[in-house]
C-alpha cells in the first residue's frame, strides 16, 4: 500500500509582495536531503521543508509568525487540519529568509491514494500571508 503526495500539492497560495514560501521540497527526515519519491508507506513521517521570504525580523533577531496546515484526499475531503499556531524563531544574523518545516505522520490505517497538503504562513506584524 502506497500513499503519494506531490510537491505540486503543497500550496504556495497567493503570494503577496511581502511574504512567500520558496524552495518547497519534501525531505528525508527533518534536516535530510530532498526526498526523490512522493510515495510513502503507512507510519512514515512526511517532512516538508521550505524557506519563508519576506518575514518581519525584529531588532532582537526574533521572527514571529503563524503556521497552519491542511491535508486533503484526492476528492478534496479534509482529513487533517492544524489551526494556526504562533511560532517564534531566533535569526541571529538577520537576513531575509527563515528556513522552516512542517511534518505529519502518515496513519497506519491511511488508505492508499493521492493527498494534498496546504501550508499557510502569516506574518502577524504585516498581516501578509502566503
Amino acid at each position: 500500500m502506497f500513499l503519494a503526495l506531490t510537491l505540486a500539492a503543497v500550496s504556495v497560495g497567493q503570494e503577496p509582495a511581502g511574504l512567500q514560501l520558496t524552495n518547497v521540497r519534501m525531505t528525508v527526515g527533518e534536516l535530510g536531503p530532498t526526498r526523490k519519491e512522493s510515495k510513502m508507506l503507512p507510519g512514515d513521517v512526511l517532512f516538508i521543508s521550505y524557506d519563508i521570504d519576506g518575514l518581519t525580523i525584529e531588532t532582537d533577531g526574533t521572527a514571529k509568525y503563524t503556521m497552519a496546515m491542511e491535508v486533503a484526499d484526492a476528492a478534496g475531503k479534509l482529513i487533517f487540519k492544524q489551526d494556526p499556531r504562533e511560532l517564534i524563531d531566533f535569526i541571529p544574523l538577520r537576513g531575509n529568509k527563515l528556513p522552516a518545516r512542517a511534518f505529519i505522520t502518515i496513519g497506519i490505517d491511511q488508505p492508499a491514494g493521492m493527498y494534498s497538503c496546504k501550508i499557510n504562513v502569516t506574518d502577524p506584524k504585516t498581516k501578509a500571508s502566503n
